[in-house]
């Protein structure tokens, strides 16, 4: 079906048209027209910068709601098409999403767990909440997330963001998910964990690790869900001491700009 849109740019072709300079600089521009004859080049451009901003959603009707913007002097049937082509671009903007995750969101597993710290460092005062993860531990702890309406149910990635104070070697932080729909039981069980590995820098030195492979959250993912992860440091990675844990940067896909 060919559709077309009624509302078209005037004077599109800039014939006689003021530029755009001199159309700035005109008292008349910001103050409005005198009581006198109207320039026509000057007329032409007020009409034609009217005229424009009708056209492009007259456009946008035609190019994402596959209708017809018809001048017929009536909002109703216009509004409808704008907003299916609203909706329809938004579902063009899918793909990659991601949502930080602090520390302080965070809390230690009551066997073995990481320590809670507030640093505040000496010159500029940069202060942070982290969760110190002793070496030769397999120290965990748990936060919970309910997933965007946007998100696709499917694998997420996190990349973490830590620091240590002396030491040398790499830590292996590792992520776990259980998903939680409405009426569902909260002692849900885990999806396999998806581990990342990065070496210490240098004391107080950011360290982000590269992204773990494919998290599987475990249970039947839905949008919209609660999701339970699990955070694990290796015991028996090679990092000779604690790794303080700042937040972790989880990545999903979304089906949709909106949610």
């Amino acid at each position: 079906m060919t559709v077309s849109s009624d509302f078209l740019v005037f004077d599109s072709s800039g014939t006689n048209i003021v530029s755009q300079s001199t159309y700035s600089a005109d008292p008349n521009t910001a103050g409005g027209r005198p009581t006198g004859i109207w320039p026509s080049n000057v007329a032409n451009k007020t009409l034609r910068q009217g005229s424009i901003g009708a056209a492009l959603l007259g456009k946008l009707i035609v190019d994402y709601a596959n209708a017809n913007a018809v001048d017929d002097g009536t909002l109703a049937t216009l509004e409808t098409n704008l907003v299916t082509a609203i909706k329809a671009i938004a579902a063009t903007q899918t793909g990659i999403q991601t949502l930080w995750v602090p520390a302080s969101a965070m809390q230690p597993d009551g066997t073995t767990y990481p320590v809670g710290n507030t640093t505040q460092f000496g010159t500029n005062k940069f202060t942070l909440n982290t969760l110190g993860f002793t070496n030769g531990i397999a120290d965990l702890a748990y936060f919970s997330v309910a997933m965007p309406t946007s998100w696709n149910a499917g694998t997420v990635t996190a990349k973490f963001h830590w620091y240590g104070t002396t030491g040398s070697g790499s830590v292996v932080f590792g992520l776990g998910g259980a998903d939680v729909a409405n009426g569902g039981s909260l002692d849900a069980s885990f999806g396999a964990t998806q581990t990342a590995s990065s070496a210490y820098v240098g004391a107080n030195d950011l360290v982000i690790s590269g992204a773990t492979s494919a998290i599987t959250i475990g249970g039947t993912p839905a949008a919209g869900d609660l999701v339970e992860f699990k955070v694990s440091r290796s015991a028996s990675d090679s990092f000779s001491s604690i790794a303080y844990l700042i937040g972790l940067q989880l990545t999903y896909t979304a089906t949709s700009a909106f949610g």
